[in-house]
């Protein structure tokens, strides 16, 4: 930091350099290393790419978008040196030739991506966009913009939904959650394969089609422990398993 401050001493001062014209993504760059090291901004809310970010780092207006109103996506620099997103920018000339802030004309393109930018951009700090759980309890983790994606997709306290109640639980919680609703019908083991939480298995109770005819396999396996095997009676328990089996995973 010391050394970009000589720099800029050297050049007249910081003051000097924020009059620098835009006219080419370096002329962008310095312009916003002025400004940033005069910064006593704490950051603030933004989006970028879609979500609401809180940013814990200083962000400069050259990093705020002026057509999206978001931190810059693939930074590009228009003629007259003004920065703005490569898709926004792309959009905006399809209803206007010229520049939103000064008139000038933006040419045919292709813009100069402002490289140092997304240096930038990437490296400033968020926290972690994970909602707060019925607990009230939430991820606090601060990370880099450019490592965001990487730790949402392993946040234990983000919020996914469960499969079978649809009910938003933190990402730590939610195999436990999901064990409730995923209790298997006492007649499984015999072939009914019906799974459900507390109150659906008690509603099941009254149509399982195994619980129909249990009486009935449970007499033909204890005849068949009573009297030495015959392959009549062996078949007759297989044929009766196998039904069972078919009905309950129909059921």
């Amino acid at each position: 930091m010391m050394a970009i401050g000589a720099a800029y001493n050297a050049h007249g001062g910081y003051n000097a350099a924020l009059s620098i014209p835009q006219t080419t993504p370096s002329h962008c760059f310095l312009r916003f290393l002025a400004r940033l090291l005069l910064m006593t901004d704490n950051g603030g809310n933004y989006q970028h790419k879609g979500r609401s970010l809180h940013f814990i780092s200083p962000v400069d207006e050259s990093l705020i978008c002026s057509l999206c109103k978001g931190i810059l996506t693939e930074p590009v620099c228009a003629p007259c040196g003004h920065s703005f997103c490569k898709r926004c920018l792309r959009e905006w000339r399809k209803t206007s030739p010229n520049c939103l802030h000064c008139s000038t004309p933006l040419g045919p393109g292709p813009h100069p991506v402002v490289l140092p930018f997304n240096v930038m951009i990437r490296s400033l700090l968020v926290e972690c966009p994970s909602e707060t759980a019925e607990d009230g309890t939430r991820c606090t983790d601060v990370v880099s913009l450019g490592n965001l994606d990487d730790h949402f997709a392993v946040c234990p306290m983000v919020l996914t939904p469960c499969r079978y109640c649809r009910k938003a639980v933190q990402r730590a919680k939610l195999a436990a959650h999901d064990a409730k609703h995923h209790i298997k019908c006492p007649h499984a083991k015999r072939g009914c394969g019906f799974v459900g939480d507390d109150a659906a298995i008690a509603s099941h109770a009254d149509t399982c089609p195994v619980a129909a005819c249990i009486s009935y396999i449970t007499e033909l396996e204890g005849a068949l422990n009573e009297t030495a095997p015959d392959r009549l009676l062996v078949a007759q328990v297989n044929a009766a398993q196998y039904a069972l089996k078919a009905a309950g995973m129909t059921g």
